[in-house]
């Protein structure tokens, strides 16, 4: 595993603009992209509906794509430990529900929900970047988030043209 890079969507599809809006961000889904030594494509490390996942690369298309320039290689392979983990589907919906009262009537409201077993993506990679980027509460954060970090903190991550 190395080259290892934090990727970010922006789909067309209702709900992925749902998505965006709820969150009121330029992106709606957030993954980690790794050469793997095993195989001959580029990986993908995300959180998806079944649960943390790895997949080929294959032909996805990002909006933005970030090299990470430090030695990040344990902190992925630490994050894989929710691969393979599904959503709790009631604890999903629930999160669905709150945030959009959140976005609705403005309301700022504080861990309703405990962790479930699955990752939501951007909590996902969030746990990936724990060890050098410090958040509140990981659970909570949203895609935007990450993005604004790997644009603030160039020191940790090169921004990458997008094709």
């Amino acid at each position: 595993m190395k080259n290892i890079k934090i990727v970010f969507e922006h789909d067309k599809g209702f709900v992925e603009r749902v998505i965006r809006w709820l969150t009121r961000s330029d992106v709606n889904h957030i993954a980690v992209v790794y050469d793997s030594t095993d195989w001959e494509c580029p990986w993908v490390a995300e959180a998806a509906v079944k649960g943390v996942r790895t997949v080929p690369e294959r032909s996805r298309r990002w909006k933005y794509s970030f090299n990470v320039k430090y030695d990040a290689i344990r902190d992925v392979q630490g994050a894989q430990q929710f691969i393979g983990q599904s959503y709790d589907f009631t604890g999903f919906f629930i999160f669905g529900w709150i945030l959009l009262w959140w976005r609705l009537l403005k309301v700022r409201i504080r861990r309703p929900l405990h962790p479930t077993k699955g990752q939501f993506c951007s909590e996902f990679v969030a746990q990936v970047l724990l060890p050098k980027v410090y958040f509140e509460d990981p659970q909570w954060v949203t895609p935007q988030d990450i993005l604004e970090v790997c644009r603030n903190h160039k020191e940790l991550f090169e921004e990458v043209p997008s094709a």
